[in-house]
């Protein structure tokens, strides 16, 4: 029996998860794959619960949950395929390369930073980190021009 493809699309809290969810709707009609919908709320391992506030993790979870919403009713909306929503908490990057492999997704789809060299140098960045680590494919959106 054939398995349905599965894309990961990984997305910010950023104007840019309308480019990055759009251009994975387009791929995803075209391969007739199920998405899921990933974002992940960043929070410490290793910071006690004293130090971490869960009022604003509570309310960074709800602002994703309603952009997984917008990007649901704006990209995918009469696409006949699986869409889904998640929401994850932890190092950004690894989280997106743990889940990709946990649902076997064929493609992550992940929106370009586009920072300077020097911060990337400095910080990286979740798209470049994901890149690197993810045993899967990963398409990497670039902004319009």
């Amino acid at each position: 029996m054939n398995r349905t493809p599965k894309i990961l699309v990984a997305v910010d809290d950023s104007d840019y998860a309308l480019v990055v969810a759009g251009e994975a709707a387009r791929v995803s009609a075209q391969r007739g794959a199920d998405v899921v919908i990933l974002s992940v709320v960043p929070v410490e391992l290793f910071a006690s619960e004293g130090e971490i506030d869960d009022q604003s993790v509570d309310e960074q979870e709800a602002e994703l949950r309603s952009l997984h919403e917008k990007l649901m009713s704006k990209c995918f909306v009469g696409h006949g395929s699986l869409v889904e929503s998640k929401v994850l908490y932890g190092d950004p990057a690894n989280k997106i390369c743990e889940y990709a492999e946990a649902v076997d997704a064929d493609t992550i789809f992940v929106g370009s930073a586009g920072k300077g060299r020097l911060e990337s140098i400095l910080l990286g960045s979740v798209s470049e980190k994901v890149a690197k680590h993810s045993k899967r494919s990963v398409m990497i959106v670039k902004r319009p021009r």
